[in-house]
């Protein structure tokens, strides 16, 4: 079967939709540095979750420890939700056949929403390439999400009562509670927007295809500025303790 885009008023939504959608009950893995709605989202899908810890290096989930909770209890989980921190366009194909191998039934989301967008040329043993087009992603629409859907997995949607005044509050709360450093209890409110998007799916794509150059050069100019220059070492790399304390 050949590989599908899905497109819906946010990325969130394609996430609701998929993880509904999922026959094989358990628990997910995903990285501890994810964005707050995605929990929401499994909360509201009423779908277990647990998080990993951070690797140094990529700044993605740790897959050393991915793959041993998965070894020590696969039969407790159901998927993996991998994030691409600050859009990460490295090749994690090894992280993602290591998943598959361990079950070729779990099921593996790669959440690119920071990362350069495409709607083709789905990753090998990916079932979900999660993309946004919302606020301070690569190409800023401040609505739109889509996925590229691994053939024959199913996508089941419905369309639910919304208030965008729901979802506000909520995106407030994940405010305070990350400032306050407190528990979140999800709401059970309207926030999660399944209407049905107000242009065909071929009009986003061009919207969004048209404007991928413009926001690349803007990326670059970005990155431009905020790279350090090469005679700084990294916060967590080999010497950066001694330089500290030379410098004070």
């Amino acid at each position: 079967m050949t590989d599908r885009v899905v497109f819906e008023q946010r990325a969130s939504t394609v996430l609701y939709h998929y993880l509904r959608s999922v026959a094989r009950p358990g628990i997910w893995l995903m990285p501890a540095s994810v964005c707050p709605i995605v929990p929401a989202v499994f909360k509201r899908a009423k779908i277990d979750f647990e998080f990993v810890d951070i690797d140094r290096q990529t700044l993605c989930m740790d897959s050393f420890q991915t793959f041993s909770r998965l070894k020590n209890e696969v039969s407790r989980y159901a998927g993996v939700l991998f994030v691409r921190s600050y859009g990460h366009s490295g090749d994690f194909s090894h992280f993602f056949r290591g998943i598959k191998a361990i079950d070729a039934n779990l099921k593996v989301i790669d959440d690119r929403c920071l990362a350069h967008p495409r709607f083709t040329s789905l990753e090998q043993n990916v079932d979900l390439e999660l993309y946004s087009s919302g606020y301070s992603k690569f190409v800023e629409l401040g609505w739109g999400g889509w996925g590229i859907l691994s053939g024959g997995e199913l996508y089941l949607s419905d369309v639910q009562a919304y208030e965008p005044e729901a979802h506000e509050e909520l995106v407030e709360q994940f405010r305070m509670v990350l400032k306050e450093r407190r528990l979140f209890n999800c709401p059970q409110t309207r926030w999660l927007d399944t209407r049905f998007p107000e242009i065909s799916a071929e009009a986003f794509r061009c919207m969004v295809v048209s404007r991928i150059e413009e926001s690349a050069r803007h990326r670059d100019r970005l990155n431009a500025i905020l790279t350090l220059p090469s005679e700084h070492v990294a916060l967590n790399g080999p010497g950066f303790e001694e330089k500290l304390s030379s410098s004070s």
